[in-house]
């Protein structure tokens, strides 16, 4: 019990204690400011205070911002004189420029002594500025107006009173009043497709700024098409490489299917369907005829044409068979020009060459015989072609010094006639027969025209190749009927074919020797 009585007059003791400091010294009552502010705001700074005897000193109230380099500012300092008992109100306003987390410090001051201190809670001074924007939609074409709408608010719940700017294919600025703004933004036709971001700036007069971003999307739309060909020229058996590409209306890539058609005098040729940015390949046959081949590429009620040029192609080929050389065409126009027939002889040093008249449509051959005295040669084809000319090197050839032909008939060309041949031939070896077995002791003989592609020797003299030839040459031929060798009356006819008869027995048993 008499603990419990100890204890009591103890905190007795201490409350008087208190209650006396409190009127023998001097005490600052400080009203706290609101949480927040914004730039520009008035801040009201309001204070009280009291003082249980006479008092003279100075009053001072600084601000104290976490985010300003200098840390405090001096915002009031002034002399103060209170009488016992004396109550004293000091107030001011304070326009906020500060940034950040800020609270006022207030003290009274005598010489170098502090008093009697206080300060305030702490509260927020900003500059921000907070965007809530809108759009009329989410998705536009190219040339669609955007209808851009939204409130600014300023951190502390005010609305803004100032500017809106941002910048697209300019700079564009409009008013916001009472935190409302809405203007118009028309894209232009050639914007560039998908996801767009609008950086949208708030300030206003105090130094108060924000910003946001606005996205929108351009729907892409096909424009246009282009057609790139590896090449403008090409030649018979070659490929033409062919990219198609699909662009916007900004003239960028745009994915998308084409339809890839070539035309050969308005005759479809080849189609195809192709990615945007791929290729189409399309090969020439090696008889292609020449000229323009139209390319069109289409897609999206889009076409595009270009024109590639096939050049014309003068090619022979020539190969050699018993004795029987054997011309193609194998260009993609008509052959109409001489061909060089070069006989070199192998370790003989000797070279002989022989022309020869070539008329061939295209993909049509021609057999022309080859006569000379025996030995090998090596034979070359020299023959015009497109710029310049050509050398085929028909390889090494025995030729026994017989004539051998393959003649094919269909091929003939109205200058050259296998009939007149046939008959010299067969007249020939008629009258070898009837010399050899005396069947007949008058000769007949047949008015011929004959025809002969005459062999020049090249680069020797001719009395050189008389010398070593025992004036017998190389030479190529189609025999050539004429009229009157082949068609003077039905009995002369009769008589030969009767002889062809009589003389088979013996052809076939020279052949065989």
């Amino acid at each position: 019990m008499a603990k419990r009585r100890l204890s009591f007059l103890f905190v007795l003791a201490g409350i008087l204690l208190i209650f006396f400091t409190s009127f023998t010294q001097a005490s600052i009552l400080i009203q706290n400011p609101k949480e927040t502010y914004n730039f520009g705001n008035i801040i009201h700074f309001e204070s009280k205070i009291e003082q249980p005897e006479q008092f003279g000193g100075f009053f001072r109230v600084q601000l104290y911002c976490d985010n300003d380099p200098n840390k405090t500012e001096l915002l009031y300092y002034s002399p103060i004189y209170l009488e016992a008992n004396q109550e004293k109100k000091i107030t001011f306003d304070y326009s906020a420029t500060k940034h950040g987390l800020c609270h006022f410090y207030a003290k009274i001051e005598k010489g170098n002594e502090i008093i009697e201190s206080q300060k305030t809670l702490d509260f927020k001074i900003s500059n921000k500025i907070f965007l809530i924007l809108n759009k009329n939609k989410e998705q536009f074409k190219p040339g669609e107006e955007i209808k851009i709408q939204g409130t600014a608010i300023k951190e502390n719940g005010e609305l803004v009173d100032g500017t809106l700017a941002f910048d697209f294919d300019k700079h564009y600025a409009v008013s916001v009043k009472d935190g409302k703004f809405v203007f118009p933004l028309t894209l232009a036709k050639e914007i560039e497709s998908y996801n767009h971001e609008l950086a949208i700036y708030a300030s206003d007069s105090n130094g108060n700024n924000g910003e946001d971003k606005l996205i929108f999307y351009v729907i892409p739309v096909p424009t246009k098409i282009s057609i790139n060909p590896n090449n403008n020229s090409f030649l018979p058996s070659e490929t033409a490489i062919i990219y198609s590409t699909l662009y916007d209306q900004a003239d960028d890539y745009l994915n998308g299917t084409l339809t890839v058609a070539i035309y050969y005098n308005r005759k479809l040729m080849s189609v195809s369907d192709t990615g945007s940015g791929n290729f189409s390949l399309f090969k020439f046959d090696w008889n292609s005829l020449p000229g323009n081949y139209e390319i069109q590429a289409q897609g999206y009620g889009l076409e595009q044409k270009i024109n590639i040029h096939l050049l014309e192609q003068k090619i022979l080929i020539g190969n050699i068979t018993n004795g029987t050389l054997r011309i193609w065409n194998k260009g993609n126009i008509e052959y109409n020009d001489k061909v060089l027939i070069l006989f070199d002889m192998v370790n003989q040093n000797k070279t002989y060459n022989s022309s020869v008249n070539v008329d061939l449509n295209v993909g049509k051959y021609s057999d022309y015989v080859l006569e000379a005295p025996q030995g090998e040669y090596s034979l070359e084809l020299i023959y015009p072609g497109n710029s310049e000319s050509i050398r085929e090197s028909l390889g090494k050839q025995l030729l026994t010094g017989s004539v051998v032909a393959s003649i094919n008939l269909e091929e003939r060309k109205d200058n050259i006639n296998f009939a007149n041949y046939s008959a010299i031939f067969l007249i020939l070896i008629i009258l070898i027969i009837l010399l050899i077995m005396g069947i007949r002791t008058k000769n007949k003989r047949q008015n011929m025209d004959k025809y002969y592609v005459s062999p020049r020797q090249n680069p020797r003299p001719k009395s050189s190749i008389q010398q070593t030839q025992s004036n017998s040459k190389p030479r190529v031929f189609e025999p050539k009927p004429t009229t009157n060798s082949l068609k003077k009356s039905p009995d002369r006819q009769q008589e030969i074919e009767k002889l062809r008869e009589e003389a088979k027995p013996f052809i076939e048993r020279a052949l065989r020797k």
